[in-house]
């Protein structure tokens, strides 16, 4: 009975051991549009990868600059939608069930510079991630008159921009968006701009969001892995110069898939070395059960023999 008491609280133990992963092992991640001009819109994308609709969670966005940190945005979620309130100039653009949230600052400024972080409510379970903003003035680009920025390494099916900022008015010039190949040394245009501010886009995949007279903004919605690479901002006013910048793909696609493999194989792995230690003790159980009846088989059959001799005994008695 007690061995029977004993694997029954084994089992459980494993049970628990195996059960649902904890909240730690989906972080939140924190991603914002890096950087941009005064002026333009920006956004801040706070991931919680889980339906905090179900979890009931709320959460707040906060930004720190050189002091302390300010609260932006508190949400609630109430039927599929957060419930949120803004404190500074943002503005709600998208929110999906899984708990994926995108903010969106329409004129972001310098006093929006800073660090973000995304976190969850209540305090006692709080996770929280941080992610950089950055807002330039008009002149600065520096002593290069054409400059390229792009929120890099960016994660395989995710949204990123490319910006060309130029410090001559474009609006009146052709500018163009062109991705350079090292191994050969050859170009392919992405996008062209003529001076009527119209825009071509002869490849898939990209998409021009904004143009003003010194900047350009193009997205890549859900990057692929051929839009890795070094991009070129050229303008026909400024030849003699031109702005650089590279897309790289976020090193972790790989470990992700492997630790989606992970999450599911561990609970395999707890379940079968449970199954193998229950094996193992109920076959000590079974041997140790054996043992005992041997062991009065021994002592029943010890008892016999001594009532035999002595019933023999008595016989010689008799005799």
């Amino acid at each position: 009975m007690n061995t029977l008491y004993f694997l029954a609280i084994l089992l459980t133990l494993c049970l628990c051991a195996t059960g649902s992963p904890g909240p730690g092992e989906e972080p939140i991640t924190c991603k914002t549009s890096g950087t941009v001009l005064e002026g333009t819109a920006a956004e801040v994308t706070c991931d919680f990868h889980k339906d905090l609709n179900k979890t009931r969670n709320s959460f707040y966005v906060y930004r720190r600059t050189s002091g302390e940190a300010e609260i932006i945005v508190i949400c609630e979620w109430n039927n599929a939608d957060p419930k949120c309130r803004f404190v500074d100039d943002c503005v709600l653009k998208t929110a999906s069930a899984e708990g994926k949230v995108t903010f969106q600052l329409p004129s972001a400024q310098q006093k929006h510079s800073g660090k973000y972080t995304c976190k969850t409510l209540p305090a006692d379970q709080a996770f929280a991630a941080n992610c950089d903003l950055t807002v330039k003035k008009h002149d600065e680009t520096g002593l290069n008159p054409v400059s390229c920025h792009t929120s890099s390494p960016v994660s395989l099916g995710e949204d990123s921009s490319l910006f060309c900022m130029f410090s001559k008015n474009i609006g009146i010039t052709g500018v163009t968006l062109e991705k350079y190949f090292p191994e050969t040394g050859d170009t392919e245009e992405i996008v062209r701009c003529d001076k009527e501010e119209s825009c071509f886009v002869p490849k898939e995949g990209y998409q021009v969001d904004q143009k003003t007279h010194s900047y350009l903004r193009v997205s890549l919605p859900g990057i692929t892995a051929d839009k890795a690479g070094i991009y070129f901002c050229i303008s026909t006013a400024i030849k003699e110069a031109k702005g650089t910048c590279t897309i790289e793909i976020a090193p972790g696609e790989k470990s992700k898939k492997v630790s989606v493999l992970k999450q599911i194989l561990t609970p395999l792995y707890a379940i079968l070395a449970c199954f193998l230690l229950l094996l193992i003790l109920g076959i000590a159980a079974l041997f140790q059960r054996s043992s005992c009846f041997l062991s009065r088989c021994y002592l029943d059959k010890g008892n016999g023999d001594s009532q035999e001799s002595l019933m023999h005994d008595e016989k010689k008695l008799y005799v």
